[in-house]
C-alpha cells in the first residue's frame, strides 16, 4: 500500500478526525478546531484517491504520478494543495459549492497560521459559530465518495452531527425567512402601488436590474434569470460548471473552428436587484426551491489537427 492509495489516506482521515473528537470531549476546543480543519483535506484527498490516487499526485513531481499509477518510484510522494483538493471536490460534487469551498478555505488559513506561526486562531473561536459548517461540508465531501458519517466517525458520533447539521437548518431557515419578510417590505415601501409593481417587474425581465457586481465573490461560471421569492420580480442565479455534454457531428461549425456544448450549472448564489433579496448556498436556496441544476449551450474553439504523416 502506498501513500497515495484511497485505503492509506481514508484511514488517516478518520484517524484525525477522532483525535478532533477526544480533544473535544476533554474541552480542548482550539486543538479540536485545529483537527477538524486537518481532516477536512485528508478527507478530501481520500475522496478524490478513490477514483484514482493521480488525482491528488503533484503533477510537477513525475514520480509522485508514477506512484500513483502502480510504479513505485518514491516512498515519498508530493500532493496537491489543498486549494487544489477543494476545488476538484466542487467539481465533482454538484452540492459542495462556492460556500462549502470558501469555508474550506478559511479552515485552511487557520491551520495553517496555528501550524506556522505564532498565531492562535483557533484559541477563542467558538466551536457552535463553525461545527455545524464542519459537520455539513464533511458530509457533502462523504457523499461524493459514496459514503457517510456513520462511515467516517461511528454511528453515534454520526448521530450527533446529523443533530448539530438539522439544528443549524432550522436557524438557516429562520435566517432566509427573516431575509424574505425583509425584501418584501422593501418592496412595498417603494413601490407601494400595484402598477409601479407591474411596472418594474417589467423592467426587470432581463434581469438587467441585478448586475453581476451584486454577486461579488459567489459569482459563478454563469447567471441565468429566476423569478425572485420575494418579490416577483426577475433577479439573477449564478451557478458553478460542473460538467458538460460531449458534442455530436452537429454541433460542430467546421468554417468558424467552434463546437456548441450544453453545460451543466449548480446553483451556488441568488441576487435580486429590486428587493435587495439575497441567498448564499445550497441550504438558503433549498429553502426557496431553487437547487435544480440549470443548463447553457457554449461555444468553445477548437483546432483541426494535421494529418501526421510517417513517410
Amino acid at each position: 500500500m502506498s501513500a497515495l492509495d484511497h485505503d492509506a489516506i481514508w484511514e488517516k482521515s478518520r484517524a484525525v478526525v477522532r483525535r478532533a473528537i477526544t480533544a473535544r470531549d476533554q474541552g480542548q476546543f482550539g486543538d479540536f478546531c485545529l483537527w477538524c480543519a486537518v481532516s477536512l483535506e485528508l478527507l478530501g484527498k481520500a475522496v478524490l484517491s478513490g477514483i484514482h490516487p493521480s488525482l491528488i499526485a503533484d503533477p510537477q513531481d513525475v514520480d509522485s504520478i508514477f506512484l500513483a499509477c502502480g510504479k513505485p518510484l518514491t516512498a515519498n510522494p508530493k500532493t496537491i494543495t489543498a486549494k487544489t483538493v477543494f476545488g476538484r471536490i466542487q467539481k465533482l460534487s454538484g452540492t459542495f459549492g462556492k460556500v462549502e469551498f470558501d469555508f474550506c478555505m478559511l479552515m485552511m488559513q487557520r491551520r495553517n497560521a496555528d501550524l506556522h506561526s505564532g498565531d492562535l486562531p483557533f484559541a477563542n473561536l467558538n466551536p457552535g459559530s463553525w461545527a455545524p459548517r464542519f459537520w455539513t461540508v464533511a458530509e457533502l465531501m462523504l457523499q461524493a465518495g459514496g459514503r457517510t458519517l456513520a462511515d467516517w466517525v461511528g454511528a453515534a458520533e454520526a448521530r450527533r452531527a446529523t443533530a448539530l447539521i438539522q439544528q443549524a437548518a432550522t436557524v438557516r431557515q429562520q435566517v432566509v425567512e427573516a431575509r424574505l419578510e425583509t425584501s418584501r417590505a422593501y418592496f412595498a415601501r417603494n413601490y407601494p402601488e400595484e402598477s409601479d409593481q407591474t411596472q418594474i417587474r417589467k423592467l426587470s425581465f432581463s434581469g438587467q436590474l441585478t448586475p453581476s457586481s451584486e454577486f461579488g465573490h459567489l459569482l459563478g461560471d454563469a447567471t441565468i434569470t429566476e423569478t425572485c421569492p420575494a418579490c416577483g420580480c426577475t433577479g439573477r442565479l449564478s451557478g458553478e460548471k460542473v460538467g458538460e455534454d460531449e458534442p455530436n457531428e452537429n454541433n460542430y461549425n467546421w468554417d468558424a473552428g467552434v463546437v456548441t456544448i450544453t453545460a451543466h450549472f449548480a446553483p451556488s448564489a441568488f441576487r435580486c436587484g429590486v428587493c435587495k433579496m439575497r441567498l448564499d448556498g445550497q441550504e438558503e436556496l433549498t429553502h426557496v426551491g431553487m437547487t435544480d441544476n440549470f443548463e447553457l449551450e457554449e461555444e468553445q474553439e477548437f483546432e483541426i489537427e494535421e494529418p501526421y504523416l510517417n513517410e
